[in-house]
């Protein structure tokens, strides 16, 4: 079966031919769904047709698809299409390794580094129980950067208990029977001993075949060569190496491990991938003396040669002794504590993650995903893995995260291409991956916020996880799901104990939707391989005890850590690993306190309780101030800075946000998320008085930016079908809503002018968030504003000022007068101050600041560059802690 261009395949969208082989075409694919290109690798129709080794193939391909190494082309899937079935793998660009090797000598250094990059593959791949089988350089592709990627797994297998058999074909780059034993597979010149002679294989005939590479990239020739297939391969069963052929300055390192790799006898043969890293590793080192009577030095003597290993067994003996001392004199592990500083600090809570194995931790900072190890300084930047919430796979080798678009995406733990998993966009969910190789996720707001979806780990539509009538109109936060797979723990609002009721800890059976509340007032439950449920509570971390097999509390709460950050906009404040490794923000109520700033930058604390306060925004008087305060409710406060007073103005357990004034300063609007809701425009007044009034409603994620001058319209943001944002105009008094500022790039953060007459507003139509005025209502020429980035434009001065946060990390100012017609006047864009506040322009954040109507100051949100922030605790065997103070406190086990 073949295909043609431009054919449909399920999602995918035909280009073109790549390449052709012994296993099937291979053409270029574009995924319509996620928006890239793929590699489809048609299955033969012999092999499609057979329903047993169709079977066999596609357990392979389950298995392939679990490897995630950057060294090697990821397995999407197996698309299925009428007859066509193909095998959709990752589009690597480059060379291969043969047409590399055609060009000319490649240099040693380059040499040692390629084969590094190939050992590392075939280790992970060994690691899962795959073996290659047909490991070549037309196999090995390496990209325009120098990196290697491993392609063709497509003879590769599981060990299996294959029949032996010794019959084979005259063309040994074809199979007579798919992938049985007995049967030639790959090319001879790279074919292992026993596998040439059809016998069962296993990883050591992929050492074989790396050591006939690597030889072959050292010597510039090919280790056998012969007329035919068949003297090629009677020269890998009979014929000695030559080891002459090797330049005399070969490292000593690299001489071993050939002569390791291409033992005959897979039992003398090197074992190991790892072991063949480690010593390209020690030859990328430095050089070493090479031996006579192989173009180098006199070998070494025996005794020397034998030192190294005599030295290691006496430090193994030792070692043990000194272990074995430690463990007579400590029962218990050590519980130790550590301070680290992040570098680079995040500048917002977008989560907090720790592996499995306790070993490194995920965070992000400057709108990317980072990754740091324990023992390491600094993070590693995921340049893939843009967005927030990032969570590790059961086995820590992905990262998942919520992309800047709101879709879920996977990356490699250890760095590579992102990988969407689903097309639905998920907004600000927050996110699990269960034991089961699912990922649990949250619905977004505007849609049903009690229920969860439930999205394969190895991508797939998004399905509705069952849940009871009453439970669909709660809201879910930070699932968790428990060991075994069968049920999550939850964060509910608005459950049983009313609309009104705090938050909650509840668990959910995932086959019949059952969902019963454990806690009040509680947040962010993980389970604990103590036995416990650790949860948050009034800024500490509690554990109860809890029964897997009831799904029931077993004990009394205790409270276990204190003065844990109540920062809850984006969760994130601990994360505990398997091991017991807890790391956590330190904070109570001063993460984000309300600071005026003047055009120096000095600053001065305004003097009202802090909170964790988002969306600030003063009003037209510049006496009062709007804000929601995340930590108590998620609800609009009104700071009155003449009396240093905080007053709520909304009291809904569910989110409030983006508050902005009426012109004359009576009243307050906002975007609100009631239960089971469309997202909604709310007014009240600002004093308190009078009930709630809902001026829009839509089930699209939207947020309001400003109130016309003349109290008719509001600006308002909302996601469009493409998923860019756009600007409405919203009238007040009610009426139809419609677009003001449409189209395929983002607008956000518009700002009306004092006297209404231009439009400001961020745009990334070139690429970057850019600051642009527009003439309102006409909105006939836009003028870029912002040179080299911007976002969260702000008038002061009556109109005569242009104010805006600049992606160079500066508060930047621009002189604006009304020209003839419709351009503006515009100054210079002149450095005010630099901006440690709030988030990173280019992401499209809230606003997070907002300036006094007379320009002398400006209203920032502090500590974002504080200790709970750029700090984490770590405590190392915190199990062993959480069992003492049980004992001590509960007399628990």
């Amino acid at each position: 079966m073949s295909l043609a261009a431009a054919t449909r395949l399920g999602p995918y969208e035909v280009l073109g031919p790549l390449g052709a082989g012994g296993m099937g075409e291979v053409w270029r694919a574009r995924d319509t769904r996620l928006d890239r290109e793929v590699a489809l690798k048609l299955l033969p129709d012999d092999v499609a047709a057979d329903p047993e080794r169709l079977a066999r193939f596609e357990r392979e391909a389950k298995l392939l698809a679990s490897l995630s190494h950057p060294h090697i082309a990821a397995v999407h899937g197996l698309e299925v299409s009428g007859p066509i079935r193909a095998l959709v793998m990752e589009l690597v660009e480059g060379a291969t390794l043969a047409e590399r090797l055609e060009r000319g000598p490649i240099p040693l250094a380059e040499t040692l580094a390629l084969a590094r990059q190939l050992a590392e593959a075939l280790e992970c791949a060994h690691e899962h129980g795959i073996v290659h089988r047909d490991l070549k350089p037309g196999n090995v592709k390496v990209t325009p950067e120098g990196d290697v990627k491993v392609l063709d797994f497509g003879l590769a297998k599981a060990p299996a208990a294959d029949t032996e058999a010794a019959d084979f074909t005259s063309s040994p780059t074809r199979t007579r029977q798919g992938t049985e034993a007995g049967v030639i597979l790959g090319t001879a010149l790279y074919m292992s001993p026993e596998q040439a002679r059809g016998k069962v294989v296993d990883k050591r005939t992929d050492v074989w075949s790396f050591g006939v590479i690597l030889f072959e990239m050292v010597t510039r020739t090919p280790l056998f060569e012969g007329e035919t297939a068949s003297d090629v391969l009677a020269a890998v069963l009979r014929s000695e190496v030559d080891w002459n052929r090797l330049p005399a300055g070969t490292p000593s390192p690299v001489r071993r491990l050939l002569r390791r790799c291409l033992e005959r006898d897979p039992r003398q043969r090197l074992h190991d991938m790892g072991d063949a890293r480690l010593e390209i590793e020690e030859a990328l080192r430095g050089p070493e003396p090479t031996e006579r009577g192989e173009g180098g030095r006199r070998p070494q003597a025996r005794w020397r040669r034998l030192l190294p290993w005599w030295v290691a067994l006496a430090a193994i003996v030792v070692a043990a002794a000194l272990a074995a001392g430690r463990r007579a004199t400590a029962e218990r592990p050590r519980v130790s504590r550590l301070t680290l500083r992040l570098v680079p600090p995040p500048r917002t809570a977008g989560g907090l993650a720790i592996a499995p194995d306790g070993a490194q931790f995920a965070y992000v900072a400057k709108g990317q995903v980072h990754v740091r190890a324990l023992d390491r300084e600094d993070a590693r930047a995921l340049p893939e893995a843009r967005g927030e919430r990032p969570f590790f796979s059961p086995d820590g080798a992905w990262i998942a995260f919520i992309g800047s678009d709101g879709v879920l995406s996977k990356v490699p733990a250890s760095g590579g291409p992102a990988v969407k998993l689903t097309d639905r966009a998920l907004g600000l969910g927050q996110c699990a991956w269960t034991p089961g190789d699912a990922i649990l996720c949250t619905q977004p707001e505007s849609e049903r916020p009690g229920e969860l979806l439930r999205v394969p780990a190895g991508g797939g539509p998004a399905q509705a996880v069952p849940t009871g009538a009453a439970a669909a109109r709660e809201r879910v936060r930070w699932p968790y799901g428990l060991p075994g797979g069968a049920a999550v723990l939850l964060t509910v609002t608005g459950a049983s104990g009313g609309e009104g009721a705090d938050a909650a800890i509840a668990v959910q059976r995932l086959d019949t939707g059952e969902r019963r509340v454990l806690i009040h007032g509680g947040a962010e439950a993980v389970y604990a391989a103590t036995g416990d449920i650790v949860y948050l509570a009034s800024g500490s971390l509690v554990a109860v005890p809890f029964d897997l097999a009831t799904l029931s509390l077993r004990g009394a709460p205790l409270r276990v850590v204190e003065h844990v950050s109540t920062d809850t906009v984006g969760g994130g404040r601990y994360a505990l690993a398997r091991d017991g490794t807890l790391i956590y923000r330190s904070g109570g109520g001063r993460t984000r306190p309300l600071l005026s700033v003047d055009r120096r930058g000095s600053e001065t604390h305004i003097p009202i309780p802090d909170h964790t306060f988002i969306d600030p925004r003063v009003s037209p008087d510049g006496s009062r101030i709007a804000v929601q305060a995340a930590d108590s409710g998620s609800d609009i406060w009104i700071c009155d800075l003449g009396r240093a007073t905080l007053t709520r103005l909304s009291f809904d357990p569910q989110e409030d946000e983006t508050p902005v004034w009426s012109p004359d300063g009576a009243w307050v609007a906002w975007v609100a998320q009631r239960s089971g809701r469309p997202r909604q425009v709310l007014r009240r007044r600002a004093d308190g008085s009078g009930e709630e009034q809902v001026t829009w409603s839509t089930r699209a994620h939207a947020h309001v930016h400003d109130w016309s001058p003349d109290g008719k319209f509001l600006l308002v943001t909302q996601d469009a079908v493409s998923t860019a944002r756009d600007v409405w105009l919203v009238p007040v008094a009610g009426g139809e809503a419609r677009p003001l500022l449409a189209g395929p790039f983002e607008e956000w953060n518009p700002r009306f002018s004092p006297d209404g007459r231009w439009l400001a507003y961020a745009s990334d139509e070139t690429g970057q968030l850019e600051i642009y005025v527009r003439r309102f209502p006409e909105l006939d020429r836009k003028v870029q504003v912002s040179e080299g980035g911007g976002d969260g434009p702000a008038w002061t001065s009556g109109g005569r000022e242009l104010v805006y946060r600049g992606a160079d990390g500066h508060v930047v100012s621009v002189r604006f007068s009304a020209g003839p017609g419709s351009t503006p006047l515009l100054g210079r864009p002149q450095t005010l101050f630099a901006d440690v506040y709030g988030a990173a322009v280019g992401r499209m954040s809230h606003p997070d600041y907002d300036a006094f109507p007379d320009g002398s100051r400006f209203l920032m949100l502090g500590n974002q560059q504080g200790e709970a922030i750029t700090e984490l605790n770590v405590v190392l065997n915190w199990f062993e802690e959480l069992r003492r103070l049980g004992q001590e406190r509960g007399g628990r086990p």
